[in-house]
């Protein structure tokens, strides 16, 4: 069962990031501030004008955050910024369970490569990633850069 987490999880997001995204103007308001008290926080920035990129998470216990949305998690997500540029960030205050974390980004139906910046920290430790994604809209599966994180504590381990 451990090694079809991933894949498990890889499908929940997936399927959350393509089930939030909404048409309306969505000012990014809403929770996930990503202040200094929080256990663990997950930031998304990108430059470019006019695209959308979403940040979701499936969380250990398999709750998904994202997009202004989180079910089954204690998470909480900044919102879904529609048009770049951008930023989208996830929070977990002082609450975040330990176990693995699935954290992706999804262009949508942009068919321009997209820089940006992706950020995980915890209070003690943190990566940070600058990538470039591409979706083109006449192919399955593309357009999508994941993290995998495993959390003990305030120690963050990359895979």
């Amino acid at each position: 069962m451990k090694n079809l987490f991933p894949l498990l999880a890889l499908a929940l997001v997936v399927l959350f990031s393509v089930g939030c995204n909404k048409d309306d103007d969505d000012d990014g308001g809403g929770g996930g501030t990503g202040g200094d008290n929080d256990d663990l926080t997950i930031t998304l920035t990108w430059e470019t004008a006019g695209v959308d990129l979403d940040l979701s998470l499936v969380d250990p216990g398999f709750g998904s955050v994202g997009g202004g949305f989180s079910f089954n998690s204690n998470g909480l997500s900044s919102g879904d910024d529609l048009e770049g540029p951008g930023e989208e960030v996830i929070t977990f205050d002082d609450n975040a369970p330990d176990g693995q974390y699935i954290i992706s980004v999804d262009a949508i139906d942009e068919d321009i490569s997209i820089p940006f910046t992706l950020s995980v920290q915890s209070k003690t430790d943190g990566r940070e990633f600058n990538e470039s994604i591409f979706d083109d809209p006449d192919l399955a599966n593309d357009g999508l850069f994941m993290v995998i994180v495993v959390k003990e504590g305030s120690n963050l381990n990359f895979q």
